[in-house]
C-alpha cells in the first residue's frame, strides 16, 4: 500500500498548480482518492486475510461506479448540453470518458508487476505528456498536474526500483492510472495516452490477445500475460526486462513529442 505516499504527494503537488482551475484540481484530487480507496480495500484484504483481494467482478463494479461518477461530473463541466438538460447528447461522451478511466487504471495496474516497471514507465509517459500540454494555454492546467504526476512517479521510483523497498499496490496503481486518464480527458488529448503510454497499451493488449487466442485455439500465445511475465517465464533477469520496457517507453514518448 505504498501508493498512499504517492496520493499524499499528488495532493500536495496539485495545490501548487496555479494555472489549473480550482474545479479541475478538485476533480483530480477526489478522483485520485476514490480510486485509491478502491485499491486500498483490495490491498487490505490481501494483507489481512487469505483471500486474493476483491474478486474481479467486485473490482470491476467499483471501477465502473467510480468512473461513471467522475465522467458525469467531467461532462457536466465541459458540456453545454447538460446545462440545458439534454442528457441524451452527453451520454456518448460520458461513456467514452468512463471507458478511458477504466482502461487507464487497469493498464497501469497490469503493468505493476516488476520492481520499478510501472513507476518508471509512468514517469516517462507523463513527462512527455506534460511537455506537450504545457505548450498551449488551453491545456496548461492539465499539463502542470501531469508534471506533478511525473515527478511523483519518478520520486517513488527511488524506493521502488529493483530490489524494491516499497510497493505501490493497487492503492497506487488504480489511483495514478485513473488520474492519468482524467488529466488526458481534461486536456482533450486522450489519443496521446496510447502513443506516449505505449508500454501500458501493449501490456493491456497482451492480456486481451492471450485470452482471445486461448479461447479460440486452447493454446497460449504467451507463456504468461501480461507481456512482462512472458519474459520472466523465459528466465530473463528482472532488471533487464524493466530496462528494456523503459527504453521502449522512452522511444514512444520521444516520438509522441515530435509528432504531437
Amino acid at each position: 500500500m505504498g501508493g498512499i505516499l504517492m496520493v499524499g504527494a499528488l495532493l500536495a503537488g496539485f495545490s501548487l498548480c496555479s494555472d489549473a482551475a480550482g474545479s479541475q484540481r478538485l476533480m483530480a484530487g477526489v478522483t485520485t482518492c476514490m480510486f485509491a480507496l478502491l485499491g486500498a480495500a483490495d490491498d487490505w484484504i490481501k494483507a489481512t486475510t487469505k483471500r486474493k483481494g476483491l474478486s474481479v467482478r467486485q473490482k470491476l463494479a467499483g471501477q465502473v461506479l467510480l468512473a461513471t461518477t467522475v465522467s458525469a461530473c467531467l461532462i457536466e463541466q465541459q458540456s453545454a448540453a447538460l446545462s440545458q438538460n439534454h442528457w441524451s447528447e452527453a451520454i456518448p461522451g460520458m461513456l467514452w470518458a468512463a471507458f478511458v478511466l477504466i482502461a487507464s487504471c487497469n493498464a497501469v495496474n497490469l503493468t505493476d508487476g516488476l520492481d520499478g516497471l510501472a513507476a518508471g514507465s509512468l514517469g516517462i509517459c507523463t513527462a512527455a505528456l506534460s511537455v506537450i500540454l504545457l505548450q498551449t494555454t488551453q491545456t496548461i492546467g492539465a499539463g502542470q498536474m501531469m508534471a506533478v504526476l511525473s515527478t511523483t512517479a519518478m520520486s517513488f521510483l527511488w524506493f521502488n526500483h529493483y530490489p524494491a523497498r516499497i510497493f505501490m499496490g493497487d492503492t497506487g496503481a488504480l489511483a495514478i492510472g485513473a488520474l492519468l486518464g482524467l488529466l488526458a480527458l481534461q486536456a482533450g488529448r486522450e489519443w496521446l495516452l496510447c502513443a506516449a503510454g505505449a508500454v501500458f497499451a501493449v501490456e493491456t493488449l497482451s492480456v486481451v490477445a492471450q485470452v482471445v487466442w486461448f479461447r479460440c485455439t486452447r493454446r497460449r500465445l504467451l507463456l504468461c500475460s501480461p507481456l512482462h511475465n512472458h519474459y520472466v517465464f523465459r528466465k530473463l533477469p528482472e532488471p533487464s526486462i524493466v530496462r528494456a520496457f523503459w527504453a521502449a517507453g522512452l522511444l514512444a514518448a520521444a516520438a509522441t513529442i515530435l509528432l504531437a
